[in-house]
């Protein structure tokens, strides 16, 4: 099952830490650690975490977080969004955070999920608007930049798919050379920007990219699938510690990606 909750939260104090720092996701994710549990939030065999999370400024002071689950390990945590919590700790900051509306926003299984994506021709534009930062290994580090291919970003969500997919896995080793071989960037706004952790350095990738497909259904079917489950699952590394969100969009005409002025959204591209 995939299923997206929208917790509204307010910070109860006069100054807000949150509204500039860049450790949000990370304070985030150790919250539901404290709450929740390591142990209890476990895929199997798999390293991967059955969820993703990111915290969004709507002003100072005032913030939605958006926590994805994506499957049945996350049962502890989706039990511990609905339990009616009426405040939060963040003992980093000292800081107490007002629960306002939790809102299940989404919920599908995979099969209802794959069906919705491959249900009709889908457009042959795509945009993935990188909300937080998108962190990929190159050459086995994480402090070096890499460019968005779109090979890259599909394998992150295609990797993801198989992992908590009850079925129809997707893991086909001529997918990845069919999207490395009829896609192609078609306009981009990106710029690399850097995120510490625990005093470690990642290096990651911030705006719009965008895409265009060859004219075949299947290519275009598995792009979009995986471009609507990485606004779930996310892409790249340390998605449960709030980077790599995403926004997806699929168009028949294809639209330049326009200047945009990132002091303006200081506040959401700092959210990881």
């Amino acid at each position: 099952m995939i299923e997206r909750y929208e917790i509204l939260l307010e910070v109860q104090s006069e100054q807000d830490p949150l509204w500039r720092s860049p450790a949000r996701g990370t304070l985030m994710h150790g919250l539901i650690m404290s709450e929740v549990g390591a142990d209890s939030l476990h895929s199997g065999a798999s390293s991967v975490r059955p969820y993703t999370q990111h915290l969004q400024a709507l002003s100072p002071g005032r913030y939605v977080w958006t926590i994805n689950t994506l499957g049945e390990a996350a049962a502890p945590l989706a039990d511990w969004i609905t339990s009616e919590q009426k405040k939060l700790f963040l003992e980093h900051y000292n800081l107490e955070l007002q629960v306002g509306e939790v809102k299940k926003v989404f919920s599908n299984t995979y099969s209802e999920f794959m069906d919705s994506a491959f249900e009709q021709m889908p457009p042959k534009y795509v945009t993935f608007e990188i909300v937080t930062p998108m962190v990929f290994k190159k050459s086995g580090q994480q402090n070096v930049w890499q460019w968005p291919e779109a090979r890259l970003m599909v394998q992150s969500a295609l990797s993801r798919w198989n992992c908590f997919a009850e079925t129809a896995k997707l893991d086909d080793p001529q997918i990845l050379e069919d999207i490395s071989s009829k896609v192609q960037p078609s306009s981009f706004q990106v710029k690399s920007q850097h995120v510490s952790m625990d005093g470690v350095n990642f290096a990651g990738t911030v705006g719009k990219i965008s895409f265009v497909v060859q004219n075949r259904t299947e290519v275009r079917q598995i792009l979009n699938l995986a471009g609507k489950y990485s606004e779930f699952c996310g892409l790249g590394a340390k998605t449960a510690m709030g980077l790599g969100a995403v926004r997806f969009l699929a168009s028949e005409v294809s639209r330049p990606v326009k200047q945009r002025n990132w002091r303006e959204h200081e506040g959401q591209q700092l959210a990881g």
